[in-house]
């Protein structure tokens, strides 16, 4: 039982943090584009091109995109109320839908899914199974679903790039599958893959059909899977902590 000063500050902090992964989600992907744009420059002996600040995200919190992410954190936080919960484990599961809806919204405007995200959402996920009280299925599932999660698509992968010359699954879709793996063990990556195979289904056909993409073209997959492990989660197929 928690005290209303505990829930107060909780639900504070909660507020506080969605603005936060907002101003993180438009300016981390910016960041990235930056660092290779200045890389690029570098070797071409051309100048460097203007550096990315918080305060253009600040400026930004008003595009559609940042206003969906926190609308959607918002939303997510009032379903979830980490804050009625005793222990860090509603907590961790409200950071870990925190970082999805950043995914997703990055990989939607960018296609682009940082590996500051992903991989930090594998290591979480493999260091809660050591933290007594917020494992979920423990660590030798954990290990076993960062690896089910990554390697056979890594191997999928190059076999249909051999086959038709360009990826059909980018790594950092692999890379979030890797983590799904971390956090809720073998069988989430695999359902979440299939689950968001089917969601993605109907937008890459629109897609194709209008015009808009290319043959060769990349498609975002982030979303869909996003969308598969926030389904995965709330239809209570998902361990909790």
């Amino acid at each position: 039982m928690t005290s209303p000063l505990h829930d107060g500050l909780s639900i504070a902090f909660a507020l506080l943090g969605a603005p936060l992964c907002v101003l993180l989600a438009d300016w981390l992907p910016r960041q990235i584009l930056a660092e290779h744009k200045r890389d690029v420059a570098h070797l071409r002996g051309e100048p460097p091109p203007a550096p990315v600040r918080w305060r253009d995200s600040v400026a930004a919190l008003h595009r559609w995109p940042n206003l969906l992410l926190l609308l959607a954190l918002l939303l997510a936080l009032a379903l979830m109320q980490p804050w009625s919960v005793a222990n860090a484990g509603g907590w961790s599961v409200a950071g870990y839908v925190a970082v999805l809806l950043m995914l997703a919204r990055t990989d939607a405007e960018h296609q682009l899914l940082p590996d500051a995200l992903t991989l930090g959402l594998l290591w979480v996920g493999l260091l809660l199974q050591v933290t007594p009280g917020l494992e979920t299925v423990g660590a030798q599932e954990a290990i076993v679903g960062a690896v089910i999660g990554y390697l056979p698509f890594r191997l999928l992968g190059l076999l249909y790039q051999q086959w038709r010359g360009f990826d059909g699954m980018g790594q950092g879709d692999m890379k979030l599958l890797a983590a799904a793996g971390a956090w809720w063990g073998p069988w989430v990556p695999l359902q979440a893959f299939v689950l968001g195979t089917v969601l993605s289904l109907l937008p890459w056909l629109l897609a194709r059909l209008s015009g808009r993409l290319a043959a060769n073209q990349h498609f975002p997959f982030g979303p869909a899977l996003v969308g598969a492990l926030l389904l995965l989660l709330w239809r209570g197929g998902i361990p909790l902590p």
